[in-house]
Formats: structure tokens, C-alpha cells, sequence
């Protein structure tokens, strides 16, 4: 066997003793996610998979394309109860990851994507609806702005 041959043999010996040790060390934990909706909840959501809320089916309904002036895809949401339906839009334009207040029966809502401001990240395909986010606002110390305001949401209600 030629030097380089043992050379190489060594290497890739060496390889693969270094990646049977990366892959038993321990991992860090995902973020808990929590199976049974609720306000304040880390929920993973899914195309065409309805979550039931106390009070209101929030449903994944698909992506849409970016606008001209948008760099990423929307996330579209369709909100149900008692016949009343909204299509909820969520968008993150020039990577700015904003919060969608909206409006079910009277009560005020604010759902997060990504980005959480009790939680930080969240991740991908999970989602943080709070109940009265006034309340939870405050107790964070922030403030959100009015859903008029908000460039990342766009609410259009059907009866």
C-alpha cells in the first residue's frame, strides 16, 4: 500500500470517528409545543389542518406569493365561528417579522409567527394567538400598534 493510500485511509478514518462523535452529543431540546390549543400557546400549524381555539378555527390555508414591492410570501389564515369566516394575511416585508392583531365576536387577537415576544423564535410552521393583546402588551411592556397600522396585516371579513 502506497503512502498516500495510508493517508488517506487515515483521514477518512478520522472522519468518520469525528462524526460518530458530533452525533452522540447531546441535543438541545426543540422549543415544548403544545398539542391542545389554547391563548398564549406554542401551536404547530399545517396546509388544510384546522385548530380549534375556545373561540374561534383558525385554519393554514397556503402561501401567496410576494407582491411587487414584498421580498417574501404571505402566510393566509382563515378564521371561522358561527358562520362569520376572515381571511387573515401575514407577511414579514423587508424581513421585518410583524405581530397581526385581529377582530373575532367582539374580542381582539393578536397572532405571532416566528418570532415571539414572550418566547423570541419560535420556529417554523408555529404560531402564538394571545386574547386581548392590550393586556399582554402590557405585561411585556410594549405596545401594539392598531391593526390599520400594521403593514404586515391585511383582515378582510366575509359573511
Amino acid at each position: 500500500m502506497t503512502r498516500k493510500a495510508k493517508s488517506c485511509i487515515l483521514r477518512l478514518s478520522l472522519l468518520i470517528c469525528l462524526a460518530t462523535v458530533a452525533g452522540c452529543h447531546e441535543r438541545i431540546p426543540a422549543p415544548a409545543l403544545d398539542t391542545r390549543p389554547g391563548y398564549g400557546v406554542k401551536i404547530k400549524y399545517a396546509e388544510g389542518q384546522p385548530i380549534k381555539f375556545p373561540d374561534f378555527t383558525i385554519e393554514f390555508v397556503g402561501e401567496k406569493p410576494p407582491r411587487s414591492y414584498e421580498e417574501y410570501p404571505r402566510h393566509e389564515f382563515r378564521i371561522t365561528r358561527e358562520g362569520e369566516v376572515q381571511d387573515v394575511s401575514w407577511g414579514r416585508d423587508r424581513g421585518d417579522i410583524g405581530r397581526v392583531k385581529f377582530r373575532v365576536g367582539g374580542d381582539n387577537y393578536l397572532m405571532e409567527l416566528i418570532g415571539s415576544q414572550e418566547y423570541g423564535f419560535i420556529g417554523v410552521n408555529v404560531l402564538v394567538i394571545w386574547k386581548n393583546p392590550e393586556a399582554a402588551s402590557q405585561r411585556h411592556g410594549s405596545r401594539t400598534r392598531n391593526p390599520a397600522s400594521l403593514s404586515s396585516s391585511i383582515i378582510r371579513a366575509r359573511r
